[in-house]
């Protein structure tokens, strides 16, 4: 996986929080979610493997694993501004 370009090394602060977010039961399922598939990216895990264990599509994962490359941890975590009438 050393090759692949969603790969995802978090630092310990980083890891630290992801824990502590993935735990929280009063955080929105999305923020979860999305901390759980950063942690297994990290740890190793498949885009395949990690699609089955939260229940989205590979290309959900891929494009969180993509956000966080982009812009870290946080802008992996929340959803960009979108196009259209406010």
């Amino acid at each position: 996986m050393a090759g692949s370009k969603t790969t995802v090394a978090l630092g310990e602060r980083d890891r630290e929080m992801l824990e502590r977010l993935a735990r929280m039961r009063t955080a929105q399922a999305q923020t979860v979610t999305r901390a759980r598939i950063l942690l297994l990216r990290d740890s190793g895990e498949t885009l395949v493997s990690i699609a089955e264990r939260v229940g989205l599509a590979v290309n959900s994962v891929r494009l969180c694993a993509a956000k966080y490359l982009e812009g870290g941890v946080e802008h992996a975590l929340s959803d960009g501004a979108r196009s259209g009438r406010p």
